[in-house]
């Protein structure tokens, strides 16, 4: 079964990953005032910027993705019942 702390992981980095990647194809100037970002638009340059952006929302979107469906490396291995029931977990949150 899901706990509530995968739920949340997943959730969070689902939306940071999709915050990022709506700066990036934005060209979001707020996202780009960060000290962070305006460390690495100073070395490579706006379009660095973006493109890195862009890596890192695609990065936490998979992350997200995976924890969503019951990826856990750690864990025990799941059933294929388990999994089913997992989906259809998520699937009602949707």
């Amino acid at each position: 079964m899901m706990s509530i702390a995968d739920i949340f992981v997943g959730s969070v980095a689902l939306i940071l990953g999709t915050t990022a990647l709506i700066a990036a194809m934005f060209n979001l100037e707020a996202a780009f005032q960060l000290p962070k970002a305006q460390a690495i638009e100073n070395r490579f340059g706006r379009k660095g910027a973006r493109i890195c952006f862009a890596v890192l929302g695609l990065l936490l979107v998979g992350l997200g993705c995976l924890v969503l469906f019951g990826f856990a490396p750690t864990a025990e291995r799941r059933t294929e019942q388990e999994r089913i029931s997992n989906m259809a977990t998520l699937s009602h949150l949707l």
